[in-house]
């Protein structure tokens, strides 16, 4: 695709987000319905569980490697990389087990990608979560591409609590269409493990991607 096309198409894309407003959007879901009296944090646990992924809360730094160590010990992960953003910063991860490595944004897209594809766990931010399908929300960025939520047999998803929201029409609302189309390649929407199903309808974990979802929720 030439540069003038891929303008063009980028343009047409943020004129149709732009004019989300005029597209009908859904009816307020379970999640915003009961919100009363289930938090969505509860809401977003128990439909993640329900399509297979593993989900702890963590109160504080601490408590979120003290359970990441146990996920990895649990698969004897000795391969562990995640992107250099703002939570694995914020949890000191690199410092925390010898395991895990932060990629270096100067790495080239080959070293990058070999270290991808070597590793055994991947560990990323999630950009949000939706409460009512459990639903990960995650932007591809030059310190966070796609293949680190990806690539990896097990994926361990980092996600502040208070960006989970009620459902898809909550999370376009969220975000700025205009900002997104310069800031992120794509949004990647993860519910629960990888999942693929031929044509005799045989359901397949884990082929096109992470075999397991463990997803932590920082509480502060």
């Amino acid at each position: 695709m030439s540069a003038g096309t891929r303008a063009q198409v980028l343009d047409s894309i943020r004129q149709a987000l732009t004019r989300r407003d005029t597209i009908p959007l859904p009816e307020p879901c379970p999640a915003q319905e009961e919100a009363s009296s289930v938090s969505l944090a509860e809401c977003f646990t128990r439909e993640a569980e329900k399509v297979g992924a593993s989900v702890a809360v963590a109160a504080d730094p601490a408590a979120a490697r003290e359970q990441i160590r146990r996920w990895l010990e649990a698969h004897q992960a000795r391969h562990v990389v995640c992107a250099p953003t703002l939570l694995v910063k914020r949890l000191e991860l690199a410092s925390s087990a010898g395991t895990i490595n932060v990629l270096d944004p100067a790495m080239s897209t080959r070293e990058r990608r070999e270290r991808l594809l070597a590793a055994e766990v991947g560990i990323s931010d999630a950009d949000y979560g939706l409460a009512d399908t459990g639903t990960l929300v995650v932007r591809a960025t030059p310190e966070q591409g796609r293949l680190v939520s990806l690539a990896p047999p097990v994926h361990i998803a980092l996600l502040s609590a208070r960006c989970i929201l009620p459902n898809l029409a909550a999370c376009f609302r969220a975000l700025n269409p205009q900002e997104e189309t310069r800031r992120s390649s794509l949004l990647t929407f993860i519910t629960g493990p990888s999942r693929t199903a031929d044509i005799e309808q045989t359901l397949t974990v884990g082929v096109h991607g992470p075999g397991a979802l463990y997803i932590l929720l920082l509480e502060q």
